[in-house]
């Protein structure tokens, strides 16, 4: 796949995962991050070594603003998670997750999950 396609190719991957397991109880914290890794970070990645690019940056700076945008985008996607449960439509200025249930593959629903028993991640989902 030309290197241009690849980073197109992985967000969509991302996407399709985080919605196919959308309900999935056993959606880890790894899970979250592989997602975060395939999605957000290859966007940013691609974002940031196509501006040093078109800039005409060397080689050296290309690498590390790809690199930039990678490591960026984990603690954009958790802000980002943060927001959809407990920001402000008004403030954010976007359409924020309107229950749990539709934020189950974010981060401080995952860790609650996880420091969860059994009945308490049942009536979660319910």
């Amino acid at each position: 796949m030309p290197h241009r396609f690849r980073s197109l190719a992985e967000v969509c991957s991302g996407e399709i995962i985080q919605t196919q397991r959308r309900f999935d109880l056993n959606f880890s914290i790894a899970d979250y991050y592989k997602v975060i890794e395939m999605k957000t970070a290859a966007l940013f990645a691609a974002a940031c070594e196509l501006g040093a690019f078109i800039s005409e940056a060397s080689p050296e700076i290309i690498g590390t603003l790809k690199t930039f945008g990678s490591r960026l985008a984990p603690a954009y996607q958790i802000y980002d998670d943060i927001l959809d449960i407990a920001g402000d439509e008004a403030t954010v200025g976007k359409t924020l997750a309107p229950t749990w249930k539709r934020a189950n593959s974010r981060c401080p629903l995952l860790l609650l999950l996880q420091s969860s028993d059994e009945a308490n991640r049942n009536r979660v989902a319910n």
